[in-house]
């Protein structure tokens, strides 16, 4: 789901930098005018808006979360959003309290 939805910002124009934890997936979007980030902190440190599509609720624990996840080095007005349904997941283990 997440490619599609990078290609079609990149169509329409929009700057995006992509990371995946499967480096190939993120790579599809460079001829499409992607750049490419070697880590969820390098990529959240230099955005202003961050979106995900993961598969699970572990997933986005491990991406936003933690000494290397998305919100150690964002940036102070970064805007993050989920494709996916988090469920029973507080805000607390983000690290966000």
């Amino acid at each position: 789901m997440g490619r599609p939805i990078a290609k079609r910002l990149l169509e329409a124009g929009f700057k995006l930098t992509a990371y995946d934890r499967d480096r190939g997936k993120a790579k599809e979007l460079i001829r499409y005018g992607a750049t490419v980030a070697e880590s969820v902190l390098e990529l959240s440190s230099s955005c202003d808006v961050l979106f995900s599509c993961l598969p699970s609720d572990e997933a986005v624990l491990s991406t936003y979360g933690g000494p290397d996840g998305a919100f150690a080095n964002a940036q102070p007005a970064i805007f993050a959003a989920t494709g996916k349904r988090v469920r029973d997941l507080p805000i607390t283990k983000l690290g966000l309290s």
